[in-house]
């Protein structure tokens, strides 16, 4: 067991030197895959919010005074272009120019329309979503990561027992318990034997349904079945003697009572 083990030692020690602080990579990332799917509904529901509010606006050109065109950008144009757009706004990627609205030209001097009430509560709810996400989730995250490095830092003995266990249970066998050189003789029997029933099993399967070698697993099952019927059959048969037996105790107590009181089993 001890070469077998060789290869983990320096794994060993390294956590040995840790103070054997056992800090579970499989809890981490749960608490990882919490926040970002708490992430992704956040971010699906603004972008419901400001696809909501840009989509009357989508194609839209307008004329401004200068004689330049004005035209609405497809940053808010899909669900999926918008939540792929307040992703990267999270790296800064967004600014308040992508929010400006193409409404059209309108009145006798064909001067450009604002509608300025959709910009603002677009730049709000961009604000918030920025508050939300950055103040808000990313301290959630930091301080549940924290709590699950408190948490396994407390089971810290425990969770190095486990370990442990988890390292010996993997290499340890019957034919490894004696040290070598010892156990070769071990090692050499067992591979003999799961050699000779690896043959009798492609014989088995060699010969067919031949002979004494006919469905064999079949017979197994058939023989497990009959055997779980006789148990059932068994215990059925062993709760009634007991019923039996208590209901013969109860009637004789019973006439035992009645001839002490006087009374006579034909009277009643």
């Amino acid at each position: 067991m001890s070469q077998n083990l060789h290869i983990l030692q320096p794994y060993i020690i390294f956590w040995k030197q840790q103070d054997m602080i056992q800090i579970s990579i499989v809890r981490c990332a749960q608490i990882c895959f919490i926040f970002l799917a708490t992430m992704l509904i956040v971010m699906l529901s603004f972008s419901l919010g400001l696809t909501t509010m840009h989509q009357a606006y989508k194609g839209g050109t307008a004329t401004q005074e200068d004689g330049s065109v004005l035209r609405m950008k497809d940053k808010f144009s899909s669900v999926l272009e918008t939540l792929r757009n307040l992703y990267w706004s999270f790296y800064g990627y967004l600014g308040p120019w992508e929010y400006a609205l193409a409404v059209g030209n309108a009145g006798p001097d064909f001067k450009p329309t604002n509608h300025l009430f959709i910009v603002i509560a677009s730049e709000v709810t961009v604000a918030i979503y920025h508050l939300v996400v950055v103040i808000t989730l990313l301290k959630m995250m930091v301080t549940l990561l924290i709590w699950r490095g408190d948490e396994v830092q407390k089971d810290e003995d425990t969770e190095w027992k486990y370990s442990r266990s988890v390292i010996y249970a993997e290499y340890f066998d019957w034919h490894t318990a004696l040290p070598p050189p010892f156990n070769i003789f071990f090692i050499a029997a067992v591979f003999i034997r799961q050699l000779a029933e690896r043959c009798h099993e492609i014989i088995l399967n060699y010969k067919g349904n031949g002979g004494p070698y006919k469905d064999v697993s079949k017979q197994i099952v058939v023989e497990e079945v009959s055997y779980q019927r006789l148990l059932a059959k068994l215990l059925r048969r062993s709760l009634l003697s007991d019923e039996y037996a208590c209901r013969t105790a109860q009637k004789v107590d019973g006439e035992k009572c009645l001839e002490m009181l006087g009374i006579g089993a034909d009277d009643g």
